[in-house]
């Protein structure tokens, strides 16, 4: 459980690190900005279909210059600072995203299966011991059963409807556990057995 565990945040820390240039951008782009004393302008692609838009610009660094142009001479006047534009892509859609996300997935998924075959084993093995507690005081097959019932909490006329047999035969049944397992009622008997449920 512990490694599991173990490989789930490190799966976390390596999708914080690559992510954490998108999500600066994300978060505050004028502070990713200010930062660097530029004007900085990011840009996430975003394709409306699955084919690449002819119109949304490669992933990289452009630079844009922004021109005024002079109604009355019709001359193009550089006026601004280039600003530098920053493509990226949706960090969602790459594949190392999809890759770590499978790979927390599995690890998840992994991890659940193992807990369930280990409270599987142990639920077998408790039965198992449960059925030599009972075989050691010399308890029949049909006591043990009766025995069952009593530690699941059942009444006497719940056993006696699902085991099809008359009160009389359950309530000798339970004497002759008491008597063998050295009880004199069920809070012992759940007592006793409790090592084993």
């Amino acid at each position: 459980m512990k490694r599991i565990i173990f490989v789930v945040l490190l799966v976390f820390n390596v999708m914080v690190f690559l992510f954490s240039n998108h999500l600066a951008v994300l978060s505050n782009p004028k502070a990713a900005a200010a930062q660097e004393q530029q004007d900085i302008v990011y840009v996430i692609c975003v394709s409306g279909n699955s084919q690449q838009d002819s119109a949304t610009p490669t992933p990289g660094e452009y630079l844009m210059e922004v021109k005024n142009v002079d109604d009355s001479t019709g001359a193009d006047e550089v006026k601004n600072p280039p600003i530098r534009v920053i493509v990226i892509h949706q960090f969602w859609k790459t594949w190392w995203f999809k890759s770590l996300s499978l790979l927390a997935a599995g690890t998840i998924f992994l991890s659940l299966y193992r807990m369930r075959r280990k409270y599987i084993a142990v639920k077998i093995n408790q039965g198992e011991n449960i059925g030599c507690f009972f075989s050691r005081h010399h308890l029949s097959c049909r006591e043990q059963e009766i025995a069952l019932f009593l530690l699941k909490g059942e009444t006497n006329d719940s056993i006696e409807n699902k085991l099809f047999i008359s009160a009389h035969t359950v309530k000798n049944h339970i004497y002759n556990i008491y008597r063998k397992l050295g009880v004199k009622n069920r809070m012992q008997l759940a007592n006793l057995c409790r090592d084993f449920l």
